[in-house]
């Protein structure tokens, strides 16, 4: 990594490509599928197996998710250790499937990394907050249509 001055600079990301080679296309979907699967038997572990309340599981998804897409993005992106098709369908496909916290994380993050402050607090304070609030806002309005 390059540093200037006392601050360190993010290297740039590897050119992504086309996004849509039948490679990245193929790719994405089988670890998408895979990322699924994981998410339904760590919750079937979880809840079933461990008899823990379901927020365990969501966390303990959502944090591998974290760990796992900071090191492929390092790894593939920034670093080209992986093709890029494969890094793109880890990212998207897998954890896609696995958990869509990760990238969440890692989106935040790299706002701050870019010194790109309000954008950070803003990708890390806006989903939270405006799903929340959409979230139970719909489930009300449903509730009450279904209620008649």
């Amino acid at each position: 990594m390059a540093t200037t001055g006392n601050t360190t600079a993010v290297p740039p990301p590897q050119v992504v490509g086309d996004f849509m080679t039948p490679m990245r296309l193929g790719l994405t979907a089988l670890f998408g599928l895979v990322g699924v699967y994981l998410r339904y038997f760590i919750n079937v572990l979880f809840i079933q197996h461990w008899g823990l309340h379901s927020f365990w599981s969501s966390f303990t998804e959502n944090m591998i998710g974290s760990i796992v897409i900071a090191i492929v993005y390092v790894a593939g992106i920034e670093n080209s250790l992986l093709p890029v098709d494969v890094s793109y369908a880890l990212m998207t496909g897998l954890l896609g499937g696995f958990t869509t916290f990760s990238g969440y994380a890692l989106d935040s993050v790299k706002y701050f990394d870019n010194r790109e402050d309000g954008m950070g607090f803003l990708s890390l304070l806006l989903p939270p907050i405006l799903g929340w609030g959409l979230t139970y806002l719909t489930l009300y309005i449903v509730r009450r249509a279904v209620a008649g």
